[in-house]
């Protein structure tokens, strides 16, 4: 069980045509970014927007990387399968919530794709039986702007 929640600050890689370089911001535009992203918050929890959540423990803090499921039993499963709209990925170390990453699911999809491809990406098995494929995705690497 989670025993704390701390908040990370939200990152939208997504919606960078948004951001005003620094020299441009104001109080007033910096107050009406902030808006706009509490708006992007509610957006992603509106009813009718699927959300898909997935928590890591303690050994991504180790490794760097974290983990996302392809296949299970040969069959499409977790990002290949997911419906939801957001992808939530949460870092837990000794029961408690690090922080979460936030992604448009289908921004996700061609960040691991381009990285796929240019092979920075490990697939490896695991879970129950080794029955799951997963990638290994260094944290810094997918969170890093294109």
């Amino acid at each position: 069980m989670i025993k704390s929640i701390s908040l990370a600050p939200f990152y939208s890689p997504y919606d960078n045509d948004k951001c005003k370089p620094y020299s441009d911001l104001t109080i007033e535009n910096d107050i009406s970014f902030g808006e706009e992203g509490e708006d992007i918050v509610k957006l992603m929890l509106e009813k009718g927007q699927l959300i898909e959540v997935k928590t890591e423990r303690d050994i991504w803090k180790s490794t760097g990387n974290m983990v996302i499921e392809y296949e299970f039993k040969g069959e499409p499963s977790g990002i290949a399968h997911t419906k939801a709209d957001w992808w939530f990925h949460n870092f837990v170390f000794e029961d408690k919530l690090e922080f979460t990453l936030v992604f448009k699911t289908e921004i996700l999809k061609q960040k691991l794709r381009t990285l796929w491809l240019s092979g920075d990406l490990k697939a490896v098995k695991g879970g129950d039986g080794n029955n799951s494929s997963m990638l290994l995705v260094p944290i810094k690497t997918i969170t890093k702007g294109d």
